[in-house]
């Protein structure tokens, strides 16, 4: 997805229909995901002093950051998102918010991260969003900051992907449910990979 349509997308109150629970309903739920995924993978790095949160919708990986560092700076293009994680989390005062272009940190200032966090958001970023994010973190992450960049893989089923958006959507959708195709419904990037974002 480019940037205008992310925006779009993201600032429709439609898209939250369960403030982004929705996408962690096959862990059970977003505590079920973090207790069971996230937290293993970044217990290594945490607590953190400062805390840079990428995308953070409405607060779904929030309520578990704002708990483990000094300062947590929270950082989406949907304006949407920005107020709702401000009224959401109103009582939490180490919290700092802002809204962006999609692709870079003006306000973040260089050298002060020590953590760079994003996860289920910059999936639906494109390779020349990733890659100019990349170039920002390079910047505004402490010499022995970490950054742990959820990104999109979908540039290495091209193919794959081609041949599911050929399928007439009443085969496509139960082929899908069913894993015999990509799933182009998830909105992923479909100019990123890991390797693209690596050399970013």
């Amino acid at each position: 997805m480019r940037i205008e349509e992310n925006r779009t997308t993201w600032n429709a109150p439609s898209s939250w229909s369960a403030r982004g629970e929705e996408w962690s309903r096959a862990w059970g739920s977003s505590e079920d995901q973090w207790w069971g995924s996230l937290l293993p993978r970044l217990h290594a790095f945490l607590p953190a002093k400062r805390i840079l949160e990428l995308g953070p919708g409405h607060g779904r990986w929030t309520q578990y950051l704002k708990e483990l560092c000094d300062e947590l700076t929270l950082v989406d293009l949907a304006e949407n998102c920005i107020e709702t994680c401000r009224a959401r989390f109103a009582s939490d005062q180490n919290i700092s918010y802002y809204v962006n272009d999609g692709m870079t940190l003006p306000d973040i200032a260089d050298n002060s991260i020590d953590l760079a966090f994003s996860f289920d958001s910059l999936v639906h970023a494109e390779i020349d969003a990733l890659a100019s994010y990349a170039r920002e973190l390079v910047r505004v992450l402490k010499r022995d900051g970490v950054g742990f960049i959820h990104h999109s893989n979908m540039h290495n089923f091209r193919r794959r992907t081609a041949l599911a958006r050929r399928l007439p959507d009443r085969w496509r959708w139960p082929l899908t449910q069913r894993g015999f195709v990509v799933n182009v419904y998830a909105w992923r990037a479909e100019t990123t990979s890991a390797e693209l974002f690596a050399r970013s």
